[in-house]
């Protein structure tokens, strides 16, 4: 083959084919199939030895083998080898222009990744990493890289934010519960209680609880205490510091919320005693008094000047004590009594006939207020003092009069007395004025007035000395009675028929 001269001197030559043709400088029928091969192909398929047997290379089926002599063959087979060498070495400083090494740091972590991908979501992908929703990526996920690039990659985590009791849902690409606190705008004072800790790593899912601490002035019977508490209400803060909200009377609710301003709150000790007030029934009472005397004038009770009370007055008081008060009072206690009437005093009256009796005076009892001093205890008399008696209406005697003049005698209708008293012949008198009639008028006597009776008595003579009603009309010894005592005030100066009393 040294000796022969080239068919296509032109190949030996190192002349370019022309476009169309094909190494050995004829132009292909088909002359669209080998320029549809890329460059990046070629290298692939020259790198896998795949060039031999592909279709692009093949001879066009159907055209009439041109005859070569076996030099030829080995002429041809000499320059396809060193286009193949060509391609394949420029194949390969493509691929080595687009490969690249950057820095991937995920979640503080760095490791260097190999790539030909053009943008920051393709070396991602290159280095098997996936990008959720809420993740941060700096550049950006359509960024362009370049060699020596650094992506950053920060996992999105889901916590749970508990402030004071209020929970909510947060995302955050935080590290550490103090980072992910600080994304959510959430800072944490010097007395707050956080769980877990503010440098604890942050896991998916982790559950943070932040207690605010509020500013708490509590002044216990008199004693102040200023604190620092997370808890939210009047009644947990004393539970905190080891006070039972029950066993105070406080200025403030016990389920009111402390505000994060603060809270001033006075609490004074609750007492439960027995109270037992004189003769009431005992009473449990629940009390903020401190001493005994405190509790009865938070109860508005009143000692009197001999009231005792137990405990005294100035003891403390403590749960489960019994204050009683014991009323002592010093009072008179007044009734009244009947005074007895006293026997009636007899007059012996010989102006009466004898045998009657004239009630003068009418008798009755008297009445007598009887006081006595005692002492009550609790309402009961414990002790008796001294029992004064007074008179307030004595008791009056009656007086009666007994007659002692002679009996009376009576002839038909007319009445002889047989009396002389007063040295007075009465029946003559009788005789002389009525004719012994009890019941004699005389409607025209000479003085003037009518008279009547057994010694003719005017109606005025006869009340003049006691008589009610018409003479006639009472009996002949009393007209006989108020003669006498007509006689003691006038003697018989009265009587026309005085002549006849001798």
């Amino acid at each position: 083959m040294a000796g022969r001269r080239p068919r296509h001197a032109d190949e030996m030559a190192g002349r370019r084919p022309r476009h169309g043709e094909d190494i050995a400088g004829r132009r292909p029928r088909h002359a669209g199939r080998s320029a549809g091969v890329s460059v990046t192909d070629l290298s692939r398929r020259l790198s896998s030895g795949g060039v031999a047997g592909d279709p692009a290379f093949a001879p066009t089926p159907g055209r009439r083998r041109a005859r070569r002599s076996s030099g030829t063959v080995r002429r041809a087979a000499t320059v396809l080898a060193a286009v193949v060498v060509v391609v394949a070495t420029a194949a390969a400083g493509t691929v080595t222009a687009l490969t690249k090494t950057v820095t991937v740091r995920v979640d503080g972590s760095s490791r260097q990744v190999t790539t030909m991908a053009g943008d920051v979501a393709g070396a991602l992908a290159s280095a098997g990493i996936r990008l959720a929703q809420h993740d941060a990526v700096a550049p950006a996920a359509r960024a362009p890289i370049a060699e020596g690039s650094v992506i950053v990659l920060d996992r999105g985590r889901r916590m749970t934010l508990v402030v004071d009791g209020n929970a909510r849902t947060l995302w955050t690409t935080g590290r550490t519960v103090a980072a992910a606190l600080a994304q959510a705008g959430v800072q944490v004072g010097r007395h707050d209680t956080l769980a877990p800790a503010a440098q604890a790593p942050l896991t998916d899912g982790q559950r943070i609880v932040l207690d605010r601490a509020r500013p708490l002035t509590l002044t216990i019977d008199g004693t102040e205490h200023r604190v620092w508490t997370t808890a939210t209400t009047v009644r947990e803060a004393m539970a905190r510091l080891g006070r039972r909200a029950d066993e105070y009377r406080l200025s403030a609710d016990r389920s009111r919320p402390i505000p994060l301003t603060g809270l001033s709150v006075t609490a004074t000790t609750l007492h439960t005693v027995t109270l037992t007030n004189g003769v009431g029934r005992p009473a449990t009472v629940t009390t903020t008094a401190g001493t005994v005397a405190d509790l009865l004038a938070e109860r508005q009770i009143t000692l009197g000047a001999r009231d005792l009370v137990s405990p005294p007055a100035g003891t403390d008081l403590a749960d489960g004590m019994t204050v009683r008060i014991v009323r002592r009072a010093v009072t008179t206690i007044a009734h009244t009594e009947t005074v007895p009437q006293p026997a009636d005093r007899e007059i012996l009256d010989n102006l009466l006939e004898q045998g009657t009796r004239s009630v003068v005076l009418q008798g009755h009892p008297g009445v007598a207020l009887v006081s006595q001093t005692v002492t009550l205890t609790n309402g009961s008399v414990t002790a008796v003092g001294k029992t004064t008696r007074s008179v307030v209406t004595p008791a009056v005697a009656g007086v009666v009069h007994v007659g002692t003049a002679p009996q009376l005698e009576w002839v038909g209708n007319q009445v002889y007395t047989h009396d002389h008293t007063y040295g007075v012949n009465w029946d003559g008198l009788a005789m002389c004025e009525s004719t012994h009639n009890p019941r004699a008028i005389n409607a025209n006597p000479s003085a003037g007035l009518p008279t009547y009776g057994l010694f003719q008595f005017d109606l005025p003579t006869w009340r003049s000395v006691g008589g009610t009603g018409n003479p006639i009309d009472a009996s002949p010894a009393e007209q006989l009675l108020r003669a006498k005592m007509l006689y003691q005030k006038r003697g018989l100066s009265p009587w026309a028929c005085a002549y006849a009393a001798h």
